[in-house]
Order: structure tokens, then C-alpha cells, then sequence
């Protein structure tokens, strides 16, 4: 029975089932298409291999990033529902060998970045993935200051695109990395409030404050009307290489504005149906202010 095409078949769905949730993949998927927004806003012309080989790099690098997370995580991960079931604390996958793919893949990535684009990309990369692994991951078991160094990294995929595209580091690439770096606090912070019980078990500090109250949803109330006038700065052609018109801009006013209700309801209402709802409309939130920037370049 071991040796059937049947049998062989289940264990190389395993085996890809198990490479997924080293590398979460679907995380890693949704991280690097805000990477080919950044490519296509600085890109003059798009290009199949641009767009491919972008999306190569970056899934390798943040993939990577993930799976040396897990290595160094995984006696956490046995103490969480969550992450019970990944293939380092269930021992279908060993250390030793993750540690080789996440190696494999960091220097693939790094690979990619620099002879299809440039090395500032390259080295942009490789330092998320430095970030994320050496340096927030650490820190998630001492202090909550671990969400703010790592969204450091979680930032820099739009950016990265960017500079795939132009070579440059300017106020365009600046400001792609403003917005996913304001965005991540009040995201991470709803999924820690969730993850409260996981988190404490765990030994993990994620939640701004030591209580769960009121106060950690003000934080996130003060963090979305931040985003709403920065979203809004592609308005001036003076300060950027591109720019939105107003039919655009009122698009991602009304999304800010909408973001911004789900945060108030859930300081109206702490609780984890408030904090589900408005982790779930941040999910939804990044994703079409970016995809807005994209369809404003293409009409216009």
C-alpha cells in the first residue's frame, strides 16, 4: 500500500500542505500583491517577466521570513490552538530542514531581486527578512514594542515594488511604506486582542497595554484617522511622481471613513465580535486603497 500511485499521491499533497503552512502561504501571498502594487505604480511599462519575477522574489523572501519565524518559534507554536497543527511542533517537518528551505529561499529571493532589477531592492529585501526574523521575532516575548519593530518589514513589500520598478528610494516609495506601517498597529492590535488567551499561554506580548479596555481601541481609532489625510497625499502632483484625481481620492476617503466606523464601533463595544469585525475590514481596507492607486494609474 505504501508504494501505490494513491499513496504517493497523499503524501505529496501532504508535503505541499506542509510547505504552505511553513511558509503561510496564503499570508505570504496577500503580503507580496501589495509588492506588484508598488511595481506597477513605478513601472513605465508592465511587463509579464517584471510582474512574475517581482512576485518570485518577493514570495521567496517573505516566505523565508516565515519559515525561520517557525523554527525559532516552535516550542511557542505547541502552546497555541492555532498553531498546534504546523509541521515543526506536530515533527513532520525537522528543524534542520526548514532551516535549509528558509536558507534556500532567502538566498533564491536575493537572487531574483538583484539580476532581474537592481541591488537596492535586493538589499531592501534581505533586510525585511533580517528584521523580521533576528529582530521582532525575539522581542514578541518581552515587550509589545515587538509590533512596532516589526512593522518595519511588514512594510517594506509595497516599497520593495517600487524600487524594483524605479531603482529610486523617494517620496513615492516613502509614502507606500508609510501606509502599511500605520496600518499594521491597529491590525495587529485587533488580532492580538483575539489571540489574548494564545498569546498569554504562550508567553507572548503583543497587546499595547497589559488590560484589554477601552484604550487599545482608541489606539486604533487614533491610527485610522491618521491613515485617512495620508491616504489622500497622491492629490499634490508637486509631491509625488504620480498622482490621483478627485474620483479616486473620494474612493479612499469613503474607505478611510469606513475603516474609521469599524473602529469606533469597536471602542463603543470591546469585545472579540468588535475586534473580529474590524480586523476583517482592515483585511479588506489595504487591499482596495492600493487597488484604487492601481486603477487611477490604469485610466489614466
Amino acid at each position: 500500500m505504501k508504494n501505490t500511485p494513491a499513496a504517493r499521491s497523499q503524501k505529496m499533497k501532504g508535503l505541499v500542505r506542509d510547505f504552505n503552512l511553513l511558509t503561510k502561504a496564503r499570508l505570504t501571498f496577500s503580503v507580496v500583491l501589495s509588492a506588484l502594487v508598488g511595481f506597477y505604480l513605478g513601472v513605465d511599462e508592465i511587463t509579464f517577466q517584471g510582474l512574475s519575477m517581482v512576485f518570485l522574489g518577493g514570495y521567496l523572501l517573505v516566505g523565508a521570513s516565515n519559515t525561520f519565524n517557525q523554527v525559532l518559534e516552535r516550542d511557542i507554536d505547541r502552546k497555541m490552538k492555532r498553531t498546534q497543527n504546523r509541521p515543526l511542533p506536530q515533527h513532520r517537518i525537522s528543524s534542520s530542514l526548514a532551516l535549509w528551505v528558509a536558507s534556500i529561499m532567502t538566498i533564491g529571493g536575493g537572487v531574483v531581486l538583484v539580476f532581474f532589477f537592481n541591488l537596492q531592492s535586493c538589499l531592501w529585501g534581505l533586510l525585511s527578512v533580517f528584521l523580521y526574523v533576528l529582530a521582532y521575532t525575539p522581542l514578541k516575548r518581552k515587550s509589545s514594542i515587538s509590533v512596532f519593530v516589526g512593522a518595519f518589514p511588514g512594510a517594506i513589500p509595497t516599497m520593495l515594488g517600487w524600487v524594483c520598478a524605479t531603482d529610486e528610494f523617494g517620496s513615492a516609495a516613502g509614502f507606500l511604506f508609510l501606509i502599511q506601517f500605520l496600518w499594521q498597529f491597529p491590525h495587529f492590535w485587533a488580532i492580538a486582542w483575539l489571540s489574548q488567551e494564545d498569546y498569554r499561554a504562550a508567553g507572548l506580548k503583543m497587546n499595547p497595554l497589559p488590560t484589554l479596555d477601552k484604550s487599545t481601541p482608541l489606539l486604533c481609532i487614533i491610527y485610522t484617522l491618521v491613515l485617512i489625510p495620508i491616504t489622500l497625499m497622491p492629490l499634490s502632483p508637486l509631491t509625488f511622481p504620480w498622482h490621483i484625481d478627485l474620483w479616486s481620492a473620494a474612493t479612499v476617503f469613503l474607505l478611510g471613513l469606513w475603516f474609521l466606523i469599524r473602529a469606533v464601533e469597536f471602542y463603543r463595544a470591546p469585545s472579540h465580535e468588535m475586534a473580529r469585525r474590524f480586523m476583517i475590514s482592515g483585511v479588506i481596507y489595504l487591499p482596495l486603497v492600493q487597488l484604487t492607486y492601481v486603477l487611477d494609474k490604469m485610466m489614466s
